[in-house]
């Protein structure tokens, strides 16, 4: 059986999604972007070193879970056990708040020739809520959602934030209301990006601008082995990233972008005809991955100086 026949895994009804119960609750999937289900296995192992096979599609070079989980154990996954299970907490620590308001002055600098006085922003992917919280304190209107049903609440009932508890494609918001969208980190998160751009497209206002931020797979210093998280379904690369924002009406916008994966986009009117505007980057993907294999890493000194410094992380909280 071939990984595309894959059939779809049944969970009990009501049971608790744990974070090992991704890798059995699974169904066949192909290219979320273009639609091929032409792809490389680049990996069969995940980070807790459980199964899982990552693959990058040879065509528009997409990488993704394949098969990827179910909508089921993906939804309950992360409205009661994605903090837990992937970052050791149920709610945010002060380690977190100090890291997320970096992260938050960051994008704010980035967003700064978009930014205009009163303007109402959507944040989907809320967090520990440091975005919106440093967002609100400078004039801002803002509005998000989150899907961990605690996190939600939290940000609710502590700061009064108005927040949507449950994931993207459950939020019933007005059309055309926001002057800017931020996501990040958490496009990599989702089963369906293009369609969760394209909804995104919809609440957008007329001239609105789009921020997405992503890690970034193409990065030759990072770890093979953090490709094949168990959380993360999708990687993307600068190309791959600016096609999906494409294909759902989102071009780069005329501002000082990083040229990485934390891009400012505008929305357009409506999604051009020609997005697919990389049509080589399959095949420098697959010889991306092939040039970096795991063993390959090893064999550099950029694997030991991130181990030391993952250590540090882990000892001084940082």
């Amino acid at each position: 059986m071939s990984l595309a026949e894959t059939p779809e895994a049944k969970l009990p009804a009501g049971k608790p999604i744990r974070h090992a119960e991704l890798h059995t609750a699974r169904d066949a999937h192909t290219c979320d972007l273009c639609g091929s289900d032409d792809r490389m296995v680049i990996g069969r192992i995940g980070r807790d070193f459980r199964p899982l096979v990552t693959v990058v599609c040879r065509n528009c070079g997409l990488m993704r879970h394949d098969p990827m989980p179910s909508e089921q154990a993906q939804r309950e996954y992360y409205e009661k056990n994605y903090r837990l299970s992937y970052k050791g907490a149920a709610e945010p620590r002060e380690r977190d708040y100090r890291r997320d308001r970096q992260r938050a002055e960051a994008r704010l600098e980035l967003l700064a020739p978009v930014l205009k006085p009163g303007m109402r922003i959507l944040d989907v992917g809320s967090g520990s809520g440091t975005f919106m919280l440093l967002a609100r304190e400078r004039g801002y209107d803002v509005h998000g959602i989150e899907p961990d049903v605690n996190y939600a609440k939290r940000l609710r009932e502590k700061f009064n934030l108005p927040v949507h508890s449950g994931p993207w494609d459950t939020a019933e918001l007005p059309e055309g209301a926001y002057d800017l969208v931020t996501m990040h980190h958490v496009l990599e998160h989702v089963r369906r990006p293009t369609a969760a751009i394209q909804q995104i497209h919809r609440w957008a206002a007329d001239g609105a601008h789009f921020y997405l931020s992503v890690p970034n797979i193409k990065n030759p210093n990072a770890s093979p082995f953090n490709r094949n998280q168990p959380a993360h379904l999708y990687g993307f690369s600068n190309e791959t990233l600016t096609m999906v924002a494409l294909k759902a009406g989102f071009a780069l916008a005329d501002v000082p972008n990083t040229g990485n994966t934390d891009l400012v986009f505008r929305k357009l009117p409506a999604p051009p005809e020609n997005w697919f505007i990389y049509p080589q980057h399959g095949a420098e993907m697959v010889k991306f991955f092939n040039d970096h294999t795991f063993v390959k890493y090893l064999l550099r000194p950029v694997a030991y100086r991130r181990f030391v410094q993952q250590i540090k992380r882990g000892l001084f909280g940082r």
